[in-house]
């Protein structure tokens, strides 16, 4: 099955996952702060630059490898273009990441933080 994954945030953990699912069959959307390591990322792998909003309004997967400080600027920026957000799966400690679905869009984020943080 052909689906859409966006990656926002191309660090180290966010290149590694967008070039893994480029082995895949997959379209892959590529977003980050820094324009010029999310074009080098998408062209790195035949990806498509992009941007947060244009992620979120049209990928199925969308993995968020942001900074735990950043995450909810991203989740502010992002939410209109997302029907709900609810908490699929998470651990009880902090140090483990959560993964959060939505009626269209499954959202991974990757980045040790506190649970907390999505509450507002």
């Amino acid at each position: 099955m052909k689906y859409s994954a966006g990656f926002i945030g191309t660090g180290n953990m966010g290149s590694a996952l967008a070039n893994a699912t480029s082995l895949t069959d997959s379209k892959i959307f590529i977003s980050d702060h820094c324009k010029e390591k999310a074009e080098s990322v998408a062209q790195g792998i035949d990806g498509t630059l992009s941007t947060n909003t244009e992620i979120a309004s049209i990928c199925d997967l969308i993995f968020l490898a942001v900074k735990p400080n950043i995450l909810p600027l991203v989740l502010e920026e992002i939410k209109s273009f997302l029907s709900s957000i609810c908490i699929l799966s998470h651990s009880e400690r902090s140090s483990d990441g959560i993964i959060l679905a939505t009626s269209r869009n499954i959202i991974f984020y990757l980045v040790t933080y506190q649970t907390d943080l999505l509450s507002s």
